[in-house]
């Protein structure tokens, strides 16, 4: 009997599942009322347009903060800021014309994230893929000293890729996507890489 320590390594590239759309509202004022009411209002014609346009419905998005403070300058001014996201499937098409609507829109600020969707199960996937290129390695040693496999004794493993776990959710899409039409809409669909890193010791004999 004798053992082997033998590192697995695997790495995969995903496609991004799905996006996370961003928006901040602003809108300013001589008075924190007269901001926040002129914010509010925004709020409302944004998400409207959302609804007609897109179909996505107020219930996709999520409030993230609200805000309203003075800037001092040559008069006193306030400021409303309000962040609201959406979570949306992966479609590029459905970003260029989610964009464009905010485009016509004014003091409206937006990023983009992606993500996976299971992260969970493409790191086991992975993992699995990892654990078999040290099998494989494992017996090549092993078959060269005229041995063979015949178990485990130890599995380390390091965390590598993705450093954030998603949740796993049902996100809607945007309808209409399809009028879009432009070199944009060729780009392809953000990538996120996954990669398991494995150090296990194999029982020979």
């Amino acid at each position: 009997m004798g053992t082997i320590r033998v590192r697995g390594f695997a790495e995969r590239r995903f496609p991004a599942e799905r996006f996370t759309v961003c928006m901040e509202i602003r809108a300013n004022g001589t008075t924190s009322g007269e901001a926040i009411t002129a914010g509010k209002q925004q709020t409302e014609e944004m998400l409207g347009r959302m609804l007609e346009q897109l179909q996505l419905k107020p219930e996709c998005f999520m409030m993230q903060n609200e805000a309203v403070r003075q800037i001092y300058g040559e008069q006193p001014r306030y400021q409303y800021t309000k962040s609201i996201s959406v979570e949306i499937a992966a479609d590029l098409a459905a970003v260029s014309q989610m964009t464009a609507m905010l485009e016509t829109l004014s003091d409206t600020e937006y990023h983009i994230d992606y993500a996976l969707s299971d992260l969970a199960e493409k790191e086991r996937e992975v993992l699995r893929l990892a654990v078999e290129d040290s099998r494989r390695r494992a017996e090549l040693i092993a078959s060269a000293v005229g041995q063979k496999l015949c178990g485990i004794e130890d599995v380390q493993c390091e965390y590598a890729g993705c450093e954030e776990m998603m949740r796993d959710a049902a996100v809607p899409k945007c309808a209409a996507a399809g009028c879009v039409n432009g070199l944009a809409e060729r780009l392809r669909t953000p990538e996120q890489t996954v990669s398991k890193d494995v150090q296990i010791v194999w029982k020979t004999e």
